[in-house]
C-alpha cells in the first residue's frame, strides 16, 4: 500500500495516515480508535501531571491550562510517532511533533535572553 509513498514528506505521509483511517474504518470503529488512542491517554497525561502539580503544590488554572495543553499535544505527538513509525517513514518525518516543540522552546529561551538584557541595560 506504501509503495509509492514519498517518505520524506510529511504532507505525503499525512495524506497516506489520514486515507487510512477514513478508507478502512466505518464510523463506529474510527470513534473506538479515536476514544483509545487520543481520549484515554490525555485523560491518563491530565492525572499524571495533576499529580505531580499536587506533589510540587502548584496547582493553579494557568498552570492546568498548560497541562491540558500539553496533554493534547502528547497524545497526538505518540499516535503520529506510532503511525508513521508503522509506515516506516523518515526519522525526521516520525520525530515532527518533537521537532516542533524544540522549535518552540528555543524560540522562547530566545526572547527571555533579550527581554533580560534590554532589562539590564
Amino acid at each position: 500500500m506504501y509503495e509509492n509513498l514519498n517518505k520524506n514528506s510529511i504532507i505525503d505521509v499525512a495524506k497516506a495516515v489520514r486515507d487510512l483511517i477514513f478508507s478502512q474504518f466505518m464510523p463506529m470503529e474510527r470513534l473506538e480508535l479515536f476514544v483509545e488512542y487520543i481520549v484515554i491517554p490525555f485523560f491518563i497525561y491530565i492525572v499524571m501531571g495533576l499529580a505531580f502539580l499536587k506533589i510540587i503544590g502548584k496547582i493553579n488554572f494557568r498552570n492546568f491550562i498548560r497541562l491540558t495543553i500539553a496533554s493534547l499535544w502528547l497524545a497526538l505527538s505518540l499516535l503520529w510517532v506510532l503511525l508513521t513509525w508503522s509506515m516506516d517513514a523518515s526519522s525526521y518525518i516520525i520525530l515532527a511533533p518533537a521537532i516542533l516543540l524544540i522549535m518552540y522552546l528555543i524560540i522562547k529561551l530566545i526572547t527571555k535572553m533579550i527581554k533580560h538584557k534590554k532589562m539590564s541595560v
